[in-house]
């Protein structure tokens, strides 16, 4: 498995219903991880049990595609993988559970895809959006909004000059 490159773990289409919802000790085996040199895809999709990215993925050199749709629970550890070119799943919550904000891909220079889901009881500071800006090479922009608060109408996104795709779900103003 040494030459392995695309590794797909958790469940694969997306699932609403709670009976999909997986809960398994996987820390082991993401530790064994870091021999697996050419690995450029990793899909952790739905994996409920997995509260920071280990060592080991933050030393995949090659890694490129990060899928964390329905990783809830994740909260540090993206900021450290500058060779990423798409990122789905990043989940913005609130500071108790999931205190991941939007600066911290900020650093992810190479980022083209990414796909942002604000969760219910997230907390928007404003000028967050502002790190967006800094994506220079992102083409393809996700943001979900699962929030619907007055105090969001007014709030600022400032986009990178290379957007070409930007798809809004929920967003709090008309």
């Amino acid at each position: 498995m040494k030459n392995l490159g695309m590794l797909h773990l958790g469940r694969g289409l997306p699932q609403r219903s709670l009976k999909h919802h997986i809960e398994v000790k996987i820390e082991e085996f993401l530790k064994e991880l870091r021999h697996l040199k050419y690995l450029w895809y990793l899909s952790l999709r739905g994996i409920s049990t997995i509260f920071e990215l280990p060592p080991t993925i933050l030393q995949l050199k090659r890694l490129e595609v990060l899928d964390l749709k329905a990783c809830h629970t994740i909260e540090t550890g993206i900021e450290k993988l500058p060779h990423l070119k798409v990122l789905t799943g990043f989940v913005i919550g609130n500071s108790r559970n999931t205190p991941c904000r939007i600066s911290e891909i900020a650093n992810l220079k190479n980022l083209e895809r990414l796909s942002i889901h604000i969760g219910r009881e997230a907390v928007i500071q404003e000028g967050e959006f502002e790190s967006l800006k800094k994506l220079s090479k992102l083409e393809h922009l996700k943001i979900s909004w699962g929030v619907f608060d007055k105090k969001y109408n007014e709030i600022q996104i400032i986009l990178p000059s290379s957007l070409k795709n930007l798809h809004l779900e929920g967003f709090p103003e008309q």
